[in-house]
């Protein structure tokens, strides 16, 4: 299997890959400060499968059709039919498997050009202190983001186009998914607040540091805060215990190696920090149910079918 390269994708860099596909009438519209997708089809999707991306800008974005799986900042994702996903800025992200009939909408923006949308303020669930969420929107709710999405589209492409008209429309559906944010639970007080900011910066350190720190402590140090306290806080914030986070990271960045480079066990585990393969392999087994090998064979045969 040859390895992939991480790869940057701006919003020029994918209006570029957009060109390239065989689809007259592809309902996009990219340049270097905005995108807007009506129509996420198929083919957009398997042209981004299975290769690592840093995405420049942050992207709103909403499955309404069949389903995705991904890996988002290292931890896996699967999005269904009816939810909507935001990913910040600088993440990374690999597409692993979509459904045949997958559809879907989006939105980007570019920093400069949000922040005048927003008049330099920015709603609290897409200020930078979250790397992404994902929220299962109800019907009524579908129908307003896809009017969203379509407005902003049309709205780019009429004659009398006005930036006036965009910027605000920008504007109100940043607000709607604000306030769907916290309609569904996800921020509503000050508590809550305290513990989602910290679980985001936590994240943000897993995300930076687990393939070489496996211990709490060492990212409780990096917050000013005891192992103890950051658990409580994380497992609050997130349902999930803070040490769950970090192995998940961790075992998501070495399916990544098995998946999709040739790397030898051996160099993957070093790379990894671990102190002996029979560590890494009883890791790996621990938290998937298989050998090293036994994962990176089956996956062979998944490609080859």
């Amino acid at each position: 299997m040859e390895q992939k390269e991480i790869q940057r994708l701006s919003l020029l860099q994918f209006k570029t890959k957009l060109n390239e596909l065989p689809i007259d009438d592809l309902h996009v519209f990219f340049n270097q400060n905005v995108g807007v997708v009506k129509r996420f089809v198929p083919d957009i999707a398997t042209s981004l499968l299975n290769q690592p991306f840093i995405i420049d800008e942050m992207r709103i974005m909403v499955i309404t059709q069949g389903s995705v799986q991904a890996v988002v900042n290292l931890l896996p994702i699967t999005l269904n039919a009816g939810d909507l996903t935001f990913v910040d800025k600088q993440s990374t992200f690999i597409l692993l498997d979509h459904s045949s009939d997958i559809m879907g909408q989006g939105f980007t923006m570019n920093d400069g050009l949000l922040s005048l949308a927003l008049g330099g303020s920015l709603p609290p669930s897409i200020d930078g202190h979250l790397r992404n969420f994902h929220i299962s929107l109800d019907q009524s709710e579908l129908d307003i983001v896809t009017r969203f999405i379509n407005l902003l589209y049309d709205t780019i492409h009429e004659n009398n186009y006005s930036s006036n008209v965009f910027l605000n429309l920008a504007a109100s559906l940043c607000w709607w998914v604000d306030c769907i944010y916290t309609t569904h639970g996800q921020g509503e007080s000050n508590i809550q607040s305290h513990e989602q900011e910290v679980f985001g910066q936590f994240i943000s350190l897993v995300n930076a540091h687990a393939m070489q720190e496996h211990n709490l402590s060492f990212y409780a140090n990096r917050l000013c805060l005891s192992p103890r306290y950051l658990g409580t806080l994380i497992g609050k914030a997130s349902g999930r215990g803070a040490k769950e986070w970090i192995d998940e990271a961790l075992t998501t960045a070495i399916k990544v190696d098995l998946r999709h480079t040739s790397k030898p066990l051996k160099q993957i585990a070093m790379d990894m920090q671990f102190p002996n393969m029979s560590f890494f392999s009883k890791f790996f087994k621990r938290m998937t149910g298989m050998t090293p090998i036994e994962y990176r064979r089956q996956n062979v045969l998944a490609k080859q079918e």
